[in-house]
């Protein structure tokens, strides 16, 4: 229970905020069926909670993300979350109290926990002569901007990748809000065929001065 005394439903992901849009049809609840009857034509719908930056979640909080299935790509989270689907099913009032990211059946993912686990993939993936703290879980979302704006084959403006990547301005969120779903998953999937050949600061939007730096000398390393 001490677990499960940090988890508040109301600013953390929950089953609930995990929809699927299947056949062209959005479901809260999908069955087992409909989850393995899935195509790449359909998509898992995230709903971010609150967050550091957006405290009381009337920011990015109604504004999901696409993730679509990709079935021969290196890595699919559309794919993952619906293992999580088959392996865990819950349904109507459990999906809006269970953590959707957990270590147990009901028990969330804690900060130590998550934080050993990004030590452990660094000691695994990184050789011992780079500096390991160059690199956090905010390393992710630049690589995503960087992969963007390295794609040649459409053009992808800095004000989509502020708004794919959800860094908040009044015009990324102009943006998001007119992106229909097949255009955000049109550009990750440019993303992930982009060939990254070097980094500058030019092809990234304007972001954190220190985050930007940190993934700079981490990729040249």
């Amino acid at each position: 229970m001490r677990h499960r005394s940090r988890f508040d439903p109301s600013s953390h992901l929950t089953r609930a905020s995990l929809l699927w849009c299947l056949g062209g049809v959005v479901y809260a609840d999908s069955s087992e069926a409909q989850l393995n009857a899935a195509t790449e034509n359909d998509y898992a719908l995230l709903t971010p909670p609150c967050s550091k930056t957006d405290e009381m979640g009337v920011i990015w909080g109604d504004k999901p993300i696409p993730l679509p299935f990709r079935f021969n790509a290196p890595y699919c989270a559309a794919s993952r979350l619906r293992e999580l689907e088959l392996l865990m099913p819950l349904h109507g009032h459990d999906r809006l109290s269970s953590p959707l990211l957990l270590m147990a059946p009901g028990v969330p993912f804690t900060y130590h926990y998550l934080d050993k686990m990004l030590v452990d993939v660094k000691l695994l993936a990184l050789p011992d002569t780079v500096d390991h703290s160059l690199f956090t879980y905010h390393s992710f979302r630049i690589t995503l901007a960087t992969q963007l704006g390295n794609v040649t084959s459409m053009k992808i403006s800095n004000l989509d990748i502020q708004a794919l990547c959800r860094w908040q301005s009044e015009q990324s969120l102009i943006i998001y809000k007119r992106m229909q779903p097949a255009s955000y998953i049109r550009m990750l999937d440019a993303a992930m065929g982009a060939r990254i050949t070097s980094y500058q600061t030019s092809s990234l939007p304007m972001i954190d001065s220190a985050d930007l730096l940190r993934g700079i000398e981490a990729s040249l390393e």
